[in-house]
């Protein structure tokens, strides 16, 4: 379809007016003769216009008819009473049905006549009325765009998608909106970080959930907008936290039904990969399930991140309109590689999970359970090359390293409200873990001068097993008063957690000591227990000082207790067990923490913007103790929170934020313990029981311009940070050839980045081009050998790129990251690193007759050789794959599909940073085949709604259509 402008419509209109004007006679026979010879048929247009505001049928509108290829108005009419029209008889042909009336803007459709129809039924258009558009900001395009307030809202039915699609399918057509291979979603140059279903974000923290799981033909609408923090949301004091968001809002009753996916597949060499998922909803209430078992290093039903399976202290939340919110925070669990980067090792999955959530008592009552289950097992090899900068030498460590990991973990979640009424609710949050772990490991490294002479080498065994758990409760009261802006918020949280951990460390080690290689052998056995109670309590009250001037003051008081304990025991001389305690490697720590904050914040607001000043005052009392060598180290700490915010909306798509902040950083217990870490003997880590507390500022300034109806969306933005009393390293060479690590403050360290793009259609082509930058730089300030030193990296990435889509049939993207490296040392500029790395990578995807689907896609790397670097790096990975579709509603996928097709898939990563510079080569999967199948089924009204309605529409100006009402 086209989209028509109104100056150009109503110019064209004129124009064949006058021609009508001057060939009268012509247009009698036109209108009237010819006409005449077609009419076998009683073909026809009919449907009826409605008033959005009022609902209420729209009478007297004149209705016409006009002719697409020459602008010849063949029929006109008037709606009756009932608000419904009839334009017959008309020839078959393509026409421009244009609606007019006093009251409310026109309205344009395209509309194909074909020869067998009858009276062609276009069900109801609704028109606004001029008054109301002049009241509210809205704006229709051709593709049903329309802009609420701070929402973005899409039309689904407007969009052709192709039949069985899925969530993810309609989104790539949708304008503004994109999705990569990895299936991760930018909204308007921003990344879509949560995806709710009715307001309601179902199973996990991973979008791709609902997107590739739920058929595009149940949505109604699409609706964008950036969801404010709960706090923010309650108290109206913004925090300046928004998250880009996705409302998929169901059509009429899909919201009851059940749907789900199953996938099976399975190729040589032990490649598989199964999963199913089943969701039922009934109204308020849901049910999901899900389970996953694969080789070929997917562990959960999205995006391989590493939280997927056993996730973070992550529980649903439930918002303001009833809608579940799930947050998400790393943790320490690897199950796959970030965010689509190359995964590390080969793995194995078997993962599964329960959701349950429901809302009683006219929805005064929430509650959301969710149970997960994972198991991990990951084989690696990797070696690596390193070049150690000291001052006046340099030395090479050869790294070769085989691991075998198995982690199964358990995890229960659950959120609990209560609104008593208007102004009063309460929420408990629970979040539970439980996980055990085996780790073994072997590994081999070789220390060399720069001129080759060996200087150490270490063989050694490493076996480990750990159980860890952690519970995380918290509990909150909020409460409105009568006076607006008037609140005050009451949460109190206990968090625990215990790890313990034993295992064996066997190793073969050599030392160059006076031009004599001298051997050393450890046989040992380690034992580590941890255990950690928080309990914090914090108080915030708002109020009104003005009209325009809202104060936010708090009150917090914590109390963070850990015990840490690590034993190393030896074999005596002629003995079978470990009974002998190393001393020097064993260590019994207690750190207690008790904190007092008071804070104070400002927000100024007008109507385009506003302004957040203020300040947090914290007061810590430290107390550090060395059980076994009877030693304390007690300190106390006062330190400053300071905020500014400054946000300005110049329209609803174009606003620029400033934001200043300063925080600490207190140092583990790890860090404070004085305790040798040998683990790695060539490699000895160290603690420092005298460390300060390190305090980070930092300075945000983001600009963001998007064009609703040209798709044109253009960002920049810029950080700076520094860092006082930072947490570093003291690095130490020693004549053993080892390296003796040890924690230090250090100043005078800062950092920034930049970033910015622009995304957008290229005029008077079917192209989208994008170019993107981003760019980081840092300043390190470093200890080597006692010679104090810094190590400077900047780094900058222009990424171009293009689109090409035509329909659902074609899709072609192409991008290109030029990466400018560079990396200089104080200790020696000799060894500075500059270098220019490229990865383009392209994708085409091509829908083919009788419901076939060709996909393939490129990755491309180069890393030239320079510094340390001997060889250049040469990596193309090509997959491809080919699906066909049947049944009749589209949802039974047949799939056959080839990972790395040239078998070139090598694990590679390049590091300068500090004072060494790395090249590491590891595992990763290669070259596989699979056939499979995906199923995708739903009941209910879900399975009840069919794709193939009556054609979307296409109108411009002030009303859209509605079929069936």
């Amino acid at each position: 379809m086209h989209e028509f402008q109104y100056a150009e419509f109503y110019e064209t209109r004129k124009e064949s007016k006058y021609s009508y004007m001057k060939n009268r006679y012509l247009v009698i026979i036109i209108l009237f003769i010819i006409p005449s010879l077609t009419f076998a048929q009683n073909t026809g247009l009919s449907g009826r216009l409605f008033d959005t505001t009022y609902a209420k049928p729209v009478v007297y509108a004149t209705v016409s008819a006009i002719r697409k290829s020459d602008s010849i108005l063949v029929k006109h009419t008037r709606t009756n009473q009932q608000g419904k029209f009839v334009l017959s008889p008309l020839p078959v042909d393509t026409y421009i049905l244009l609606t007019g009336h006093a009251n409310y803007v026109d309205f344009v459709d395209e509309i194909i006549l074909n020869k067998t129809d009858s009276i062609q039924n276009l069900g109801d258009y609704d028109l606004l009325q001029r008054g109301q558009v002049l009241r509210n900001v809205i704006i229709t395009n051709k593709a049903g765009i329309k802009v609420k307030g701070d929402t973005l809202e899409y039309l689904a039915d407007s969009f052709k998608v192709k039949q069985g699609a899925m969530v993810e399918d309609l989104l790539k057509v949708l304008p503004g909106i994109q999705v990569n291979k990895k299936g991760e979603i930018t909204a308007m140059g921003e990344k879509v970080e949560k995806v709710l279903v009715d307001g309601e974000e179902f199973f996990g923290d991973d979008p791709t959930v609902a997107t590739q799981n739920i058929q595009s033909k149940v949505v109604d609408k699409v609706q964008v907008f950036d969801k404010k923090s709960e706090q923010a949301t309650f108290t109206g004091f913004d925090d300046g936290e928004e998250q880009k968001t996705i409302n998929l809002k169901l059509k009429d009753n899909m919201n009851r039904g059940t749907f789900g996916k199953i996938e099976l597949g399975a190729g040589l060499d032990d490649r598989w990969q199964n999963q199913a998922m089943i969701n039922r909803f009934k109204n308020k209430q849901q049910m999901s399930a899900y389970a996953l078992m694969s080789s070929n290093g997917k562990t959960g039903l999205g995006w391989e991140d590493r939280s997927k399976y056993t996730g973070s202290n992550s529980g649903m939340q439930m918002d303001e309109d009833g809608g579940f919110m799930w947050t998400m925070s790393d943790d320490d669990d690897d199950g796959s590689n970030w965010r689509g980067q190359i995964p590390e090792g080969i793995t194995k999955a078997y993962v599964g999970g329960l959701h349950f959530a429901d809302k009683w008592n006219e929805n005064k009552q929430h509650l959301n359970t969710n149970y997960s289950f994972g198991r991990i097992n990951k084989e690696k090899r990797e070696r690596s090359l390193t070049e150690n900068l000291f001052p006046g030498n340099t030395f090479e460590t050869g790294d070769t390293t085989y691991s075998y990991s198995s982690r199964n973990t358990h995890r229960l979640s659950g959120r609990y409200e209560f609104t008593v009424d208007s102004s009063l609710s309460i929420i408990y949050n629970l979040s539970g873990r439980l996980s055990f772990s085996d780790w073994y490991s072997t590994n081999q490294t070789a220390n060399v001068s720069s001129n080759e002479i060996p200087i150490s080498i270490r063989n050694t065994i490493n076996n480990n097993t750990s159980v860890t758990s952690r519970i995380n409760n918290s509990l909150t009261v909020n409460k409105k008063f009568k006076k607006t802006g008037r609140t005050i918020s009451l949460n109190s949280s206990f968090n625990y957690q215990k790890n313990t951990g034993e295992g064996e460390l066997e190793g073969n080690n050599a030392f160059t000591v006076g031009g004599n290689l001298l051997g050393n052998v450890i046989d040992q056995q380690k034992e580590d227990d941890y255990l950690s109670n928080v309990l914090s309590a914090d108080l915030t009250y708002t109020e009104p000082l003005a009209k325009k001037i809202l104060l936010k003051t708090s009150y917090g008081i914590s109390s963070d207790k850990s015990e840490s304990g690590k034993k190393t025991f030896e074999k005596p001389i002629g003995g079978t067990e470990y009974s002998d305690l190393i001393d020097s490697l064993s260590n019994e720590y207690d750190l207690s923490v008790v904190s007092h904050t008071v804070g104070a914040e400002l927000k100024y607001t007008e109507k385009k913007y506003n302004v957040t000043v203020g300040s947090k005052v914290r007061y810590s009392i430290f107390k550090q103790e060395d059980l076994i060598r009877n030693q304390q180290f007690n300190y106390n700490r006062i330190n400053l929170f300071p905020t500014l915010r400054f946000n300005y909306k110049f329209d609803q798509f174009r606003r620029f934020t400033f934001s200043y902040s300063g925080s600490t950083r207190n140092p583990s217990i790890s860090q404070v313990q004085p305790v040798q870490d040998n683990t790695n003997p060539l490699n000895i880590i160290i603690g420092n029981p005298n460390l300060k507390i390190g305090f980070n500022q930092n300075v945000n300034i983001n600009y963001f311009s998007y064009k609703v109806l040209s798709a044109r969306s253009l960002y920049a933005g810029i950080y700076g940070g520094n860092s006082i009393n930072a947490i570093s390293t003291n690095r130490t060479f020693d004549e053993q050839g080892r390296t003796v690590t040890t924690y230090v403050n250090l100043n005078g360290g800062y950092n920034a980045s930049i970033w910015g793009g622009i995304n957008a259609k290229i005029p008077k082509t079917p192209l989208e081009g994008k170019l993107n930058i981003n760019g980081s730089m840092a300043h390190t300030p470093n200890i080597i050998n006692d010679v104090k030193g810094t190590t400077n990296t900047q780094n900058i990435t222009l990424t171009p790129g293009l689109r090409f889509a035509k329909d659902e049939k074609f899709d072609f993207n192409i991008d290109c990251n030029v990466t400018y490296n560079n990396t200089t040392s104080t200790l020696q500029a000799s060894r500075n690193i500059r270098f220019i790395s490229l990865e383009p990578t392209a994708s085409i995807s091509i829908t083919l007759p009788k419901n076939i689907e060709l996909e393939t896609d490129a990755d491309y790397m180069y890393n030239p050789p320079v510094g340390p670097y001997a060889n250049s790096f040469n990596r193309f990975i090509w997959n491809g794959a080919i699906t066909y579709t049947m049944l009749p509603k589209k949802n039974l996928e047949w799939r056959a599909s080839m990972n790395d097709i040239l078998n070139q898939n090598t694990g590679y990563e390049r590091t300068s940073t500090n004072n060494y510079n790395t090249e590491r080569y590891f595992q990763t999967l290669g070259r596989y085949w699979m056939i499979g199948m995906v199923w995708n089924f739903n009941t209910g009204p879900m399975a009840a709604s069919q794709s193939s309605a009556p054609r979307p529409p296409r109108g411009m100006g002030g009303g859209r259509r509605r079929m069936g009402r």
